[in-house]
């Protein structure tokens, strides 16, 4: 076990003249203002204490490689030697506020930044600028003296990939839906911080079930006040005697208990090209009989491998219903539905690539003819006990990754009407970025979409309508000056940030900054905010007497036709036109 909080060697040595030729597409994530949550989960409270289990520092960026490093037509290697990071925050309320960021290292040192948010407003701390902090990788501590959305965007220049992730929720009992070791090139990387800072030790456990639900593997690790751990499970020993399970590799969820909070996120990294996906453990008092993906591919810009992790002490019989997007080249508007069963504390995996990585059958989603001509729309998982699950992007040039990313899934106390995504510092990166939004609802909503800039003017708002079961992209064409895109609805909705530097879906092109895409950052109800609890749940969890089952999610009914434009071009690429003529100027704001 390795326990450390920084300036660690790269996580593989640099390749001599590697070539890099893609500036990661940093993504963002959004920040939620209201939320209706579930009888059933617990409760969260506004918090002022924020933790990002790891962040990169004064890596190199592309410029100050040279073009000399650059070896032409070498693939780059994913998370190759230290990357580069930015912090992104988000005030959430109506009054200007203070922020404080304590980057932790190795020797549990402190580093602090200070930044001042005006009401509503966001910016942006790029760490690579920050003198006082040096080469490596850090865990990071932000307080607050009111809510803000926290998030880490980053990318490895030597290898080609990006992350981001919102600040997750902490807990002493939380589940990560998916985390491999040696898939095809697939590994995931955990990064584990302490939560509880007047601690002497917090004790961890990791539990890894097999598919019959017995206890598979178990670890434990020892944290102290301010202390973070990363386990490498491609290179690290202690994975060693983790069997093959998922292609030539092993692919499962991990459930952590702690005696105190902890954080945790995961990389999940493309060894064999470019490519760095995020997700991050969430309590399991937040698992959901509903959850909702509201992207999900099969041969169209990249195939997603999904995960859904049982926090019950039973099986749960699951029915996942896809719903092609409008404009799916393959699949549009058709439904298709699978069944399922996990065991007790167990995970499945669904892959939509022809890879077989998955532990039950794909459901057999229309590929098309040639290449991107497959199906892109929603997945909605509807249960009979309490589930997590994650999704997992990849965009594949033959057997080399392109671009990778992921994020965690929507229940229903994820959606919101309110939200907002830092656009600060992405005018002169080179990429497109939109908004997804997916309404689950049996209802069309209202979708009211403007920016704001750091004066707090905002721009002539777009007012459109998002039938049941839908999805739209909204262009964001931030110019310098823009903070925040804004959406509201008019009932619940779920949100990705959605960032390229793909021009179009024919334009993969060779190894390049316009070759790298990262998909998608989730906004769950994270961002931050307070955990459920942090009283451990006992070894032996059952379905409390008083649950009872909730109502199907309205995207669980027949007959929903979604409706979605992909980017075509970011030159020309436009949102769909209003399908209602009003013009609406809102505020609003939340994050992961």
């Amino acid at each position: 076990m390795m326990s450390h909080a920084l300036p660690r060697p790269p996580r593989r040595p640099l390749a001599g003249l590697l070539a890099l030729a893609a500036l990661g597409a940093a993504l963002t994530g959004l920040t939620q203002l209201a939320v209706d949550r579930p009888a059933d989960a617990a409760p969260r409270q506004q918090a002022r204490t924020y933790y990002l289990p790891n962040v990169q520092t004064r890596g190199y960026t592309t410029a100050e490689l040279g073009a000399a490093r650059l070896g032409a037509g070498q693939a780059p290697a994913g998370m190759v030697g230290f990357g580069y990071s930015a912090i992104d925050l988000v005030n959430r309320g109506g009054s200007a506020l203070d922020v404080k960021a304590y980057l932790v290292d190795f020797d549990q040192k402190e580093r602090a930044l200070q930044q001042a948010l005006g009401a509503r407003g966001a910016a942006s701390l790029p760490l690579k600028r920050q003198r006082q902090v040096g080469l490596g990788s850090y865990s990071v501590r932000v307080e607050a003296n009111g809510e803000v959305g926290v998030l880490t965007r980053g990318e490895w220049p030597e290898g080609g990939s990006a992350f981001s992730y919102a600040a997750p929720e902490r807990g002493t009992e939380l589940i990560l839906p998916l985390a491999a070791r040696d898939v095809y090139s697939y590994s995931s990387n955990l990064h584990i911080r302490n939560a509880n800072t007047a601690s002497d030790v917090n004790q961890v456990e990791l539990n890894f079930f097999d598919r019959a639900g017995g206890l598979e593997k178990s670890m434990t690790l020892r944290l102290d006040g301010e202390e973070s751990a990363e386990y490498d499970m491609r290179f690290d020993a202690q994975f060693d005697d983790l069997p093959v399970n998922a292609g030539d590799g092993y692919l499962n969820a991990i459930h952590f208990s702690a005696q105190e909070p902890i954080a945790v996120v995961t990389y999940g990294d493309e060894l064999g090209g470019i490519g760095t996906s995020a997700l991050r453990a969430r309590p399991a008092g937040l698992a959901n009989r509903v959850q909702h993906l509201p992207l999900v591919r099969a041969n169209y810009l990249g195939d997603s491998l999904i995960g859904i992790a049982n926090r019950e002490n039973s099986a749960v019989d699951l029915t996942i219903r896809y719903v092609g997007a409008a404009d799916s080249p393959a699949g549009a508007g058709q439904t298709i539905e699978q069944s399922l069963r996990i065991e007790a504390r167990s995970a499945a995996f669904i892959d939509l690539s022809t890879r077989k990585r998955g532990s039950v059958a794909a459901p057999g989603l229309p590929r098309g003819s040639g290449t991107n001509r497959g199906f892109y729309g929603s997945a909605t998982i509807s249960a009979s006990g309490r589930v997590l699950a994650a999704a997992v992007e990849e965009i594949f040039d033959g057997q080399v990754a392109k671009a990778s990313s992921g994020y965690n899934a929507f229940g229903p106390e994820d959606l919101s009407t309110a939200w907002a995504v830092s656009t600060s510092g992405r005018a002169s990166d080179g990429r497109s970025q939109y908004l997804l939004v997916f309404n689950p609802g049996e209802a069309p909503a209202a979708l009211d979409f403007a920016l704001l800039d750091g004066a707090g003017r905002r721009s002539a708002a777009q007012a459109q309508t998002l039938p049941a079961g839908g999805l739209r992209l909204l262009s964001v064409a931030a110019g310098q000056q823009t903070e925040q895109a804004l959406l509201e609805s008019s009932s619940p909705v779920a949100v990705l940030d959605y960032e390229t530097a793909f021009a179009a879906a024919n334009s993969w092109g060779r190894w390049g900054p316009d070759s790298l895409i990262e998909w998608a950052v989730p906004v769950p109800g994270g961002g931050g905010e307070t955990p459920p609890t942090g009283t451990p749940e006992p070894a032996t969890d059952t379905p409390e007497p008083s649950d009872t089952p909730e109502p199907p999610s309205p995207t669980t009914e027949p007959g929903i036709t979604p409706s979605a434009t992909m980017p075509v071009d970011p030159a020309t690429a436009t949102p769909p036109p209003p399908e209602a003529p009003t013009i609406y100027l809102p505020m609003c704001r939340r994050g992961n």
